[in-house]
């Protein structure tokens, strides 16, 4: 902004000076014609001379005084400064409002036609929308409110409240600077709101009373009683504290208000006050607000209202977060006009870019006495830098940075180099041409697009140049252009927390198994990039999926996959981050402002049921985020658990997460490409790979994961070349039924374990020959003195009664078998779990089943019975038991031979295979 201070500064710089003095602000006032009258007869009443130097002032020359160091004034500038303060102005009075025009002027004049009223608020409009690009909307408000200054003259209240909403640097605070300087006879100032965040800020804005400590007018009162007629811009209101709020309410209610201090009364009538926020700007990046906000602006602003109304912040609350903005105050705010701003558009930032890198290009010639050559397609290269911004590109950066950038590495080299440079000459070969042209569309949506999907995916525009010398001139080549992914970041800021959006690099067929799943989630992923499938179906698009399972099966990464193969932006959390509901908030948030995207969250049994308690308030918030504003399908969830049935109906319901795939343990191939990956390492000897298949039936990848790395150390610490077989088995056995026992008590009852075992293999061998036995051992782990491991990969999930009594029968056949060769020592408390089992079946087999004499009845969801239903039902468990107790004394007595024979060899190997077990029954036949 040019000021009295800035220009005068400028010159006392051009002249060599090291102080101002009274001649420099003469000449900064000489430098724009004076038409203020309350202004020139303060130039007269001071005595000073209107110089009669003109010296040229424009922007370059404003950034040279803010960049130097001068702030010395003569002893006559200072008494010149308190005059001009003690009459209303000062050295950072924007030198444009000394361009007043008084009442008897004819464009006041204008105002009293309908003719001229509307000839001056198209002239306004013109200046607005040469300064301020893309927000012809905003522009538009403003104006229909500016015409009502000249029907509405008689008010109580305020001259007008402006409420601006929209993303960070989009020209809110811009357009209020502008809008105060083309009003006539207003003075504008501008509140920093960051500055008014204590407690007792509100006094710093209507002054303190006498007798306290920093006594003093308030800033805005003393604005205001100084300059009746100004635009009171307050930036970034959210900020304040809400004590702040209460002034405002006061003010915009009666127009005016009393200074603490002076306890005068200040006229508020003439004001226009400027609110402006950034909260609600992640709907920007919503397609369905964007489009509600081009064609309905009234539901737009209501949605925005509705969204920042349920904005709220701990900062100022002792307790639980309360809402930003009070109720009253934003209704106040409402019936105001309701401002907003749009995203900068591609053009819009390419018009920014190019006005900057024009003026600085003339300027760099100037300083250094060069010729710049543009190529002719200097628009395509201007484009092309302007996308090297990318993902985050705003005005602020552009205005700061563009031209900066790519005269950064031209001074570096004038610098060091010891040529005479006439003459920089740009050029782009005719590759990196048509690679721009490939990237670049001629369509300003399809840029737009550009800018947006860069954002989501983390990727940015590289160009690539190389510069030369020769006769002369130097030479800048751009020789490649092309979409590249940035590594990926964590925003630290305090709006985000740690949290990341970005576009795995996982895929599907990175992820072995779970054919199925990967199947109906690929088939969602397609939905999701084609939605118009969906819509000419009429139907809604889904919103969420659950993945449910054993822990360690890949829910993360197929997950992940699916974000890859939906090409969406994945943000991830778990339920306990989500029980912090601040949190929560942030990461919808993030997640609307890259949307369309994904978030995921693991283990989100831990944000638990509705039960009465704290967790009631966390999960209606959670379901509200899910529901979002309107249509909120651009934001699809992936909930990751273990446990589906600790989660509350509601989350699970129809609309919501209501996909569920179920993520099971890993099938042959699954398993056979982690040992792939395991046998790629050094190995010793050779290795059975369909053997540790086997073996590993039941286990996670995380879990083969594990038992890979605990053979590793194993061989590590023990000095070997590469893990083994039997060092891998091992481990695949530590893991799944922990680790192995020793000691003199296990030895003395290995021989009671080898009986049992071999009982239960033999036994099932002759009545469920088609259920496979993987291995047999009697080495004792966790608290398992031995076991008889089954493949449980082909069960049967249809079970018959003859299924049943034969299962019985085999959970029977370890405790009979060591009574039979062990006689009464073969009554211990190793059987426990077995008799479980078949208790179990026995009591399904009646009481839910209906394979029983009594009927066919389930009373699985019956809590109580008669007591004679209960009494039959307990007879015929016990009938079945003891059915299939005599039922195994007599196999175990017709097959001595065969258990006897496999005992011993247990004693002696300790680990059986399925293969050894085979050729042992085979040579027993």
């Amino acid at each position: 902004m040019r000021t009295i201070f800035l220009t005068a500064k400028y010159i006392a710089i051009q002249k060599g000076k090291d102080i101002i003095e009274a001649d420099d602000i003469a000449e900064a006032v000489n430098s724009v014609e004076v038409t203020d009258p309350n202004f020139k007869k303060i130039l007269a009443s001071i005595g000073l001379k209107r110089s009669k130097n003109s010296t040229k002032i424009d922007e370059f020359a404003i950034n040279v005084a803010v960049k130097n160091n001068i702030v010395k004034f003569s002893e006559e500038v200072n008494k010149i400064k308190r005059v001009l303060e003690q009459n209303g102005y000062g050295f950072n009075t924007n030198i444009s409002n000394l361009k007043k025009i008084d009442k008897s002027e004819p464009q006041e004049e204008a105002w009293h036609t309908n003719q001229g009223c509307f000839s001056l608020i198209n002239k306004i409009k013109k200046e607005l929308e040469d300064k301020i690009y893309s927000q012809e909307q905003a522009i538009e408000t403003i104006l229909d409110k500016v015409v009502t200054f000249y029907y509405r003259k008689n008010t109580n209240s305020l001259k007008a409240i402006f409420f601006f909403l929209g993303p960070p640097a989009t020209g809110k605070t811009y357009l209020a600077e502008i809008l105060g300087e083309i009003l006539t006879g207003y003075s504008t100032k501008v509140f920093n709101m960051s500055t008014y965040q204590g407690e007792n800020q509100n006094f710093a804005l209507t002054g303190l009373s006498a007798g306290y400590k920093n006594e003093r007018e308030g800033d805005l009162t003393k604005f205001v009683k100084e300059h009746p007629k100004s635009i009171c811009v307050f930036d970034e209101i959210e900020k304040a504290h809400p004590n702040v709020q209460n002034v405002f309410l006061d003010i915009m209610a009666r127009g005016k208000t009393e200074d603490d201090f002076t306890k005068k009364t200040v006229d508020f009538s003439e004001c226009i006050f400027i609110f402006t926020s950034n909260l609600g700007s992640e709907l920007y990046s919503n397609k369905n607000f964007l489009n509600t906000m081009a064609l309905e602006v009234n539901s737009a602003q209501n949605i925005i209202l509705e969204t920042i109304s349920r904005e709220k912040s701990a900062a100022y609350s002792r307790g639980e977060a309360e809402p930003i903005f009070k109720p009253e105050f934003l209704s106040r705010l409402a019936q105001g006009e309701i401002v907003l701003f749009n995203k900068l558009t591609f053009n819009a930032l390419l018009r920014i870019a190019r006005e900057n890198f024009q003026t600085d290009m003339k300027n760099f010639e100037k300083a250094f006495d060069l010729k710049i050559e543009m190529p002719k397609e200097e628009e395509l290269l201007l484009k092309a830098n302007l996308l090297t911004y990318l993902p985050f590109i705003d005005a602020r950066c552009i205005k700061s940075k563009f031209s900066q950038k790519i005269f950064d590495d031209i001074t570096d080299l004038l610098r060091s180099c010891q040529k005479d440079i006439k003459k920089i000459k740009f050029i782009i070969d005719s590759e990196a041409i048509k690679s721009l042209k490939n990237i670049i569309k001629d369509d300003p949506k399809q840029n737009d697009e550009l800018i947006m999907d860069c954002f989501r995916k983390n990727q940015t525009l590289k160009f690539l140049s190389k510069i030369e010398i020769a006769d002369k001139t130097l030479f800048i080549k751009y020789h490649n252009a092309y979409i590249a992914k940035l590594p990926k970041s964590v925003d630290y800021s305090d709006e985000a927390g740690s949290i990341v959006a970005d576009i795995p690099s996982i895929k599907f067929d990175d992820i072995a198994g779970h054919e199925k799943a990967k199947k109906r989630l690929n088939e969602i992923a397609a939905l999701l990039k084609n939605k118009e499938k969906i819509v000419s179906f009429n139907i809604d698009a889904p919103k969420g999926i659950l993945l449910y399972g054993p822990p360690g099966t890949g829910k993360t990464m197929l997950a992940k996959a699916f974000a890859n193969e939906a090409e969406l932006p994945f943000i991830s959390t778990t339920g306990s981050e989500l029980l912090d509901m601040e949190l929560m908030k942030k990461v919808f948030k993030r997640a609307r402002e890259y949307a369309p995207s994904i978030i995921f969250i693991d283990e989100i049994d831990a944000i638990g049921k509705r039960d009465g308690s704290r967790l009631d308030i966390l999960i209606n918030q959670f379901l509200t985020e899910i529901n979002g504003f309107g249509d909120s399908s651009d934001i699809f969830i992936i909930a990751a658990t273990n446990l589906k049935e600790k989660l509350d109906p509601a989350i699970l319901r129809s609309g919501r997460i209501d996909i569920h795939i179920h993520i099971g343990m890993l099938d042959k191939e699954a398993r056979g490409y982690f040992i792939d990956k395991m046998l790629k390492n050094p190995t010793v000897g050779s290795i059975n790979k369909s053997k540790l298949i086997k073996f590993s039936v039941g286990m996670s990848g995380a879990d083969l994961q594990k038992a890979y790395r605990e053979a590793s150390l194993e061989a590590l610490r023990n000095g070997l070349e590469g893990i083994s077989e039997e060092l891998i088995l091992e481990h695949i056995n530590n893991v799944k039924y922990g680790d192995k026992l020793t000691g003199k008590t296990y030895a003395q009852i290995q021989a009671e374990t080898a009986y049992h075992e071999a009982g239960h293999a033999i036994i099932s061998h002759i009545l469920m020959p088609h259920v496979k036995i993987e291995q047999i051992t009697v080495e004792p782990r966790g608290k398992a003195f031995g076991f008889v491991a089954f493949d449980r990969e082909e069960d049967v999930k249809n079970l018959s009664f003859d299924d049943i009594k034969n299962q019985i029968c085999v959970s029977f056949a370890g405790r009979t078998a060591e009574i039979y060769f062990q006689k009464n020592e073969g009554i211990d408390t190793g059987a426990t779990n077995d008799l479980k089992v078949a208790t179990n079946l026995a009591y399904n087999a009646v009481k839910n089943y209906g394979m029983s004499n009594i009927g066919y009845i389930n009373l699985e969801s019956i809590d109580s019975f008669g007591g004679k239903l209960n009494d039959k039902i307990d007879n015929e468990v016990l009938e079945i038991l003891k059915e299939q107790k005599t039922r195994c004394e007599q196999l175990i007595k017709k097959n001595e031979d065969k258990i006897n024979k496999l005992a011993k060899l247990l004693i002696e190997k300790e680990v059986i295979d399925e293969d050894e077990f085979l050729k042992q029954v085979k040579d027993d036949n």
